[in-house]
């Protein structure tokens, strides 16, 4: 076995051959890749998403003070229980023509003789327009209810006037047992009947 140990001159080219080993890679990976980064997110692009952004911004707020503003004021009718289906007919007249369409349809719950029938809806609008008068029709609607975690998202960052939408929300129907002709498939409310029991 050789046990060779090596010169100045020998140690300096070496440390220059790593130096310069570690500065090509540097350069290839780290600094290019950082420059085409920045070269990619041309300013002019990164304006007009900020532009959008802060459309999308100003019509959320201005949708959710115009639905606040007309939550405080209690409308439409309180349906005897189980009024389900008419519920499902109203809401196909509204959302009649409009793609995507999901409902989801909560069990009822009952507290005292109040029923709340949850359901998650979403659609995608034609425009921005189109899913307001869509979200005011269904607040407006024959049927009490009220509207919650409502989201509006424009398909590619945008809510253009004439771009999709993607809407989604909970809308929670009020109904009553007081004259139900059966109390079938709803949750009772724990917390009223554990309050009820504690008094």
């Amino acid at each position: 076995m050789m046990n060779r140990k090596f010169t100045t001159r020998e140690l300096i080219l070496m440390l220059i051959a790593a130096f310069l080993g570690l500065s090509i890679f540097y350069y290839e990976v780290v600094y290019k890749g950082v420059q085409e980064t920045i070269l990619s997110h041309d300013p002019e692009t990164l304006q007009d998403q900020l532009t959008v952004y802060q459309a999308q911004a100003v019509k959320m707020k201005q949708m959710e003070s115009e639905i606040a503003s007309v939550e405080d004021t209690p409308h439409g009718e309180i349906a005897v229980y189980n009024n389900q289906a008419n519920e499902i007919l109203a809401m196909d007249s509204i959302l009649n023509g409009v793609s995507g369409i999901s409902i989801t349809w909560a069990s009822p719950v009952l507290t005292d003789t109040t029923v709340r029938r949850q359901a998650a809806i979403s659609f995608t609008a034609d425009s921005y327009d189109q899913a307001k008068t869509l979200v005011n029709r269904i607040h407006n609607m024959q049927y009490r209810n009220v509207i919650s975690n409502l989201n509006i998202s424009g398909k590619g960052d945008s809510l253009q006037a004439s771009s999709l939408v993607n809407v989604s929300m909970t809308v929670t129907f009020f109904e009553t047992t007081n004259g139900a002709a059966s109390q079938e498939g709803l949750v009772i409310d724990q917390s009223t009947t554990s309050d009820q029991n504690n008094s």
